[in-house]
């Protein structure tokens, strides 16, 4: 999950999640359907407990080809 990223955030938190409830469906990278953006974006948050901050240029770069940076791009839109 990316905490803050359609939000305006910027240095969204990544958070460890396998629960969709826990995080909103726009920032939920899931691992089935971006196998490889999850498995960078989890690669440079490297082992962690709940959540860690991430550049938002650095996520922004990880998951450019998903649903997750067109809503990005939607909410940046409407500011």
């Amino acid at each position: 999950c990316i905490n803050g990223l359609t939000n305006g955030v910027s240095t969204p938190l990544v958070t460890k999640s396998k629960n969709l409830g826990l995080c909103s469906e726009k920032e939920f990278l899931l691992k089935r359907k971006y196998p490889t953006p999850y498995r960078l974006l989890k690669k440079k948050v490297g082992n962690f407990k709940t959540s860690k901050q991430i550049s938002l240029i650095e996520i922004l770069y990880i998951i450019n080809d998903t649903d997750i940076f067109d809503e990005y791009n939607k909410s940046k839109k409407k500011l």
